[in-house]
């Protein structure tokens, strides 16, 4: 009877060692789950990658849009557009124009009637690169106060203004340029964010 049972006994443990895993089969899959979990979160990191990616190329392409419309508009304003006047109280900086707007009173042409606004590249107080205007404050209802003292301040961050190049000269009657991102900005492989714009000043006539 004692053979008899010992010889159950040791066929169930065989029956349950063979049913079984292995040390050597449970850290196989271990490793296998690993390499599975990782290749996951890669997976899901490149996707947020490219995701923050194509958020900022989005928000770039809004903040050229807006820049562009604000340049537009005091461009066409303006009776003149040079590369040699530099507003009272503005440092200027590299890759600039100005805008000479008339004022609403006094003679066309008359220098002390006009206000000049200018745009350049420079540095913002973390010594990022951004483009600037500096000249007379805008209101809220968007005219400008002029007769006010200049003020320079950033339009637009981490990106710089290119003339000519790609783009045609400047003149006295329009400005080309181009909008690039400066060096912070990743955008991988996304191009075509900026492009040629030309802005014109407004046609005179004296009669």
């Amino acid at each position: 009877m004692k053979i008899n049972n010992a010889i159950k006994y040791s066929s169930a443990n065989s029956i349950l060692a063979e049913s079984g895993f292995s040390l050597v089969e449970l850290l196989i899959a271990g490793a296998i789950g690993v390499i599975v979990v990782l290749a996951g979160s890669q997976l899901i990191s490149d996707q947020v990658i490219q995701g923050r990616r194509l958020e900022a190329a989005q928000r770039f392409r809004e903040n050229i849009g807006r820049l562009n419309y604000l340049i537009q508009v005091e461009a066409s304003e303006s009776s003149q557009i040079s590369q040699l006047l530099i507003p009272a109280g503005c440092s200027g900086g590299s890759q600039s124009f100005t805008l000479v707007i008339q004022r609403p009173t006094g003679g066309y042409a008359s220098a002390a009637n006009n206000s000049l606004v200018q745009y350049y590249n420079g540095n913002d107080a973390n010594g990022i690169p951004s483009i600037w205007r500096c000249g007379p404050p805008v209101e809220r209802n968007g005219v400008l106060r002029h007769g006010a003292t200049n003020v320079a301040g950033v339009v637009m961050g981490n990106a710089q203004i290119e003339l000519g190049g790609q783009c045609s000269a400047i003149n006295e009657r329009s400005v080309s340029y181009s909008v690039v991102p400066s060096g912070t900005q990743v955008f991988g492989q996304l191009g075509g964010l900026g492009g040629c714009v030309t802005a014109h000043a407004r046609s005179v006539f004296i009669c």
